[in-house]
């Protein structure tokens, strides 16, 4: 009895403890609240490497206390299509209206979507230079003082600067979104204008390099992707011999490419900075523009001026059209290089036909059972359509050898009162008989194709 109950004891306990090794997994489980959407906030510290480790790498990025609710923050960053480029896109705004840029609470570690986080801001980013007070200004021994109430006697030569002094403009931090000497961007096409297919070389351009030069440079830039396909991006040798560099996309209609001057090389002139291919992939514009950020080896980005370029692909298709006669299905054809087939179509019942091919050269060649060909050159021009006079063809050609002779009345002779091959019926009354070998009596020995223009 009592080594049953011992039994069932064991099996009591370890159902309990299988009970709690089961509440202990689903517990450790759960979402954790205080923790971002993997993706985003991956690339926010791809952006922003100062945010591993701290309070700004949680969902309070962008997240109100009520996620998945989006805070100032978020909501702008998600506009701007979710992406390294929408943190730069944002950078400058200042989203919670607390009179911070985004990119200032970043680099700060104080939370640009909440307005309650503000950081201390350096005085000549923040407020203008401070208002004059009452302490005296130097003048000459025999000046009296300008009209204070404050200051009963002239002032001695040997007093120190008033507290009014501007203060040196080198002792002011640096602006994270100024252009330092003025530099700026511009993008340039080795084609504005170009078809379907075909490709214009873009440049990207530093222009008004500061004479102490510049270590590094992100350039985010923009097209139309469903015009455009960008490929083939290529930096140059302005940040030195050997840069480094980082590229991202491209994809969506915008990629990234980021460069810093290897060993203390920077970039030391104005020049461009590097090339891509845009191919035409349908008719339509494009604009492209790189927006640009610089470091002058001080850690911080300073937002340049970009002047963008657009570029324009248009169609390349032209017609052809006119009117082949025949007493039987003529069907028009263009040949291009090699003497390929590049297009053809059927002539409706009439003869009229229009075909629509690339813009090119080519020999237009119309053709139908029984009858001697005609054919010419033609050029397509696009946008436009280019037609021949009409041409009617000379039946009797039945073994199709461009010539009419016996061997023609031969087959007509094997083949009488039959139905095949339909060469043979000239009048395509459904019989081979003597009134298509009549039909080829009117053009015997004639030979060729007919000149068609």
């Amino acid at each position: 009895m009592k080594k049953k109950f011992r039994s069932t004891g064991r099996i009591i306990l370890t159902f309990i403890g299988a009970l709690l090794l089961l509440a202990a997994m689903f517990s450790s489980s759960k979402p954790q609240i205080g923790k971002a959407a993997p993706g985003d906030l991956s690339s926010a510290v791809s952006k922003y490497p100062k945010l591993s480790g701290t309070s700004l790498q949680s969902c309070d990025l962008c997240h109100t206390a009520s996620i998945p609710s989006l805070n100032p923050y978020g909501s702008a960053y998600k506009s701007k299509g979710r992406s390294l480029a929408a943190f730069a896109a944002i950078e400058n705004l200042d989203s919670d209206g607390d009179g911070a840029t985004n990119l200032q609470e970043i680099n700060a570690l104080t939370f640009p979507g909440n307005s309650a986080s503000v950081p201390v801001l350096p005085t000549a980013t923040k407020t203008s230079v401070p208002a004059p007070t009452n302490t005296p200004v130097p003048v000459s021994t025999n000046t009296p003082v300008p009209a204070s109430t404050n200051t009963p006697a002239p002032v001695p030569t040997n007093v120190p600067a008033s507290t009014n002094t501007p203060v040196p403009p080198t002792a002011v931090p640096p602006s994270a979104t100024s252009a330092p000497n003025s530099a700026f961007v511009t993008t340039s096409l080795s084609a504005a204008n170009i078809a379907i297919g075909n490709f214009s070389i873009v440049t990207v351009t530093l222009n008004n390099v500061p004479a102490a030069g510049i270590t590094s440079a992100e350039f985010a830039c923009t097209f139309n992707g469903s015009v455009v396909e960008v490929s083939n991006i290529t930096v140059t040798a302005l940040f030195g011999a050997d840069p480094v560099t980082a590229i991202n996309g491209p994809q969506n209609g915008s990629f990234i490419v980021a460069i810093a001057g290897s060993n203390g090389s920077r970039a030391s002139a104005s020049g461009p900075v590097f090339t891509f291919s845009a191919r035409g992939l349908q008719s339509g514009q494009s604009a492209i523009d790189c927006q640009a950020r610089i470091s002058t080896g001080n850690l911080a980005l300073a937002s340049v001026p970009s002047t963008p370029t657009s570029l324009s692909i248009a169609t390349t298709q032209g017609a052809f059209a006119g009117q082949v006669l025949a007493g039987k299905p003529v069907t028009v054809m263009l040949y291009g290089a090699n003497n390929t087939v590049t297009s053809s179509v059927i002539a409706n019942g009439d003869g009229t036909f229009n075909l629509a091919s690339q813009a090119g050269n080519y020999t237009a060649v119309a053709v139908a059972p029984g009858y001697l060909k005609a054919q010419g050159p033609v050029t397509i021009n696009s946008g436009a359509t280019t037609t021949f006079q009409p041409i009617t063809l000379i039946a009797g050609d039945i073994d199709g050898n461009d010539v009419i002779d016996q061997f023609d009345a031969l087959t007509i002779g094997i083949n009488y009162n039959g139905s095949a091959p339909s060469s043979a019926d000239l009048n395509n009354d459904g019989t081979i008989n003597v009134l298509d070998l009549e039909v080829l009596a009117l053009h015997y020995h004639q030979s060729g194709s007919q000149a068609w223009k």
